[in-house]
């Protein structure tokens, strides 16, 4: 839920922001979000030479993938419906669930299957 709430706040502000960056003949900022739900790890990996904070993992994979489909679905935000059926389950507010509409399965690099999304 927070995750649905807070990807809306940043699609609103960054249209407002547009508006007035249009205003001073700037040109425009284009976000879009991908959102997937699921277990992830995080921390730090490598050795003592090379160190890196990383967020491996499938559940990071898709969330990046569904994002790729915001271009060819021309959409703002795509999530899998594994955080609609997350998010459901924790009785958020069905409220923000109205906006999202359901795509076709689309397919994502990596599934065999094409994944269920909603934009």
């Amino acid at each position: 839920m927070r995750a649905l709430a807070c990807a809306r706040a940043i699609i609103y502000s960054i249209s407002d922001w547009n508006t007035m960056r249009i205003g001073r003949n700037e040109p425009i900022i284009k976000v879009t979000i991908g959102l997937h739900f699921g277990s992830v790890m995080l921390g730090d990996v490598g050795d003592e030479n090379r160190l890196e904070y990383a967020v491996p993992g499938d559940t990071v994979n898709v969330a990046s993938r569904v994002e790729e489909l915001t271009r060819s679905l021309g959409a703002d935000i795509v999530v899998s419906v594994d955080i609609i059926t997350a998010t459901e389950a924790s009785g958020a507010d069905a409220v923000m669930l109205r906006e999202f509409k359901t795509a076709n399965r689309q397919p994502i690099r990596g599934r065999a299957e094409p994944v269920p999304v909603m934009v």
